[in-house]
């Protein structure tokens, strides 16, 4: 039942990014809000297919003791991509420092480009 569970929701996943990916063009063009609109709305699919198909929920504990107002830092120990694509879901539009290299690469780095 796992092995089904996790073909289904690797196919569900691929196949609507891949939709999104496609349709995610013109917002290359309409600047950063369009972009972040985008963004929320995939990543507000993929919770629903990691809820739904597999089983996968979060909570947050200690939200409530972040500054109401003003900045800051969240550190991550990234030992997955899972926390990287819930930032935005949790915390709302953030700011993620990365590797100046992972500008260089083709495709990505210019979506990066055009949305900072």
């Amino acid at each position: 039942m796992i092995f089904i569970r996790s073909l289904i929701f690797n196919i569900v996943f691929f196949g609507f990014t891949a939709i999104m990916a496609f349709c995610a063009i013109p917002a290359l063009f309409l600047g950063r809000l369009a972009g972040l609109k985008v963004i929320n709305f995939w990543l507000a699919f993929v919770y629903l297919i990691e809820r739904n198909i597999i089983g996968l929920d979060y909570k947050i504990i200690g939200k409530d003791n972040l500054p109401k107002d003003g900045s800051y830092i969240i550190a991550c120990k990234h030992q997955s991509a899972w926390e990287t694509m819930k930032l935005i879901p949790i915390f709302g539009e953030v700011l993620i420092v990365l590797k100046k290299e992972l500008m260089d690469l083709p495709l990505w780095g210019q979506i990066g480009r055009a949305h900072v």
